[in-house]
């Protein structure tokens, strides 16, 4: 059985699941066998041609499908698709917008609820000072991937 994992604006259309498991091969297949249980999130989750809605981002495992083969991304056994409708509205001068390897890196922090898109690019734009962090801090910042993403926290802990 594969998991699709249903966010918290969702799951009143899913009478309150925060997971459903479903057979399918495909993403695309899930997609369906979830909307034909629960209609309500046909909407949501579907475009008016059957096609995956185009304001929503699916994550299999959690990676981008559309870093895979779209809708046809097989699916199989214990895995999980994360499904996460854009955020839209507000001002978008103070939060700039996440990369599809930024969506990819945070996936985690963004499926959470209290996160979301929005709060993850609220992060991104954010600067936060440490005190006292000692040599774990520095351990840290020795890290390759942790300096490419945050050169000023390399700065800081040098």
């Amino acid at each position: 059985m594969v998991t699709v994992r249903i966010p918290a604006p969702l799951r009143p259309k899913a009478d309150g699941n925060a997971q459903l498991d479903v057979q399918a091969a495909t993403l695309q297949e899930a997609v369906e066998s979830v909307v034909k249980t629960h209609p309500d999130l046909g909407e949501h989750m579907l475009a008016d041609d059957g096609t995956l809605h185009r304001f929503v981002n699916y994550f299999v495992n959690g990676t981008d499908v559309r870093q895979l083969d779209g809708p046809e991304t097989e699916v199989s056994g214990e895995d999980t698709i994360l499904v996460l409708p854009a955020v839209a509205g507000g001002s978008r001068e103070a939060a700039p917008e996440l990369t599809p390897d930024e969506m990819r890196f945070y996936g985690r922090h963004i499926i959470l609820p209290d996160v979301g898109q929005e709060g993850q690019e609220k992060l991104k734009e954010s600067s936060a000072l440490l005190i006292g962090a000692g040599v774990r801090l520095a351990r840290l910042a020795a890290d390759d991937r942790v300096r490419r993403r945050y050169p000023a926290l390399a700065r800081a802990a040098t």
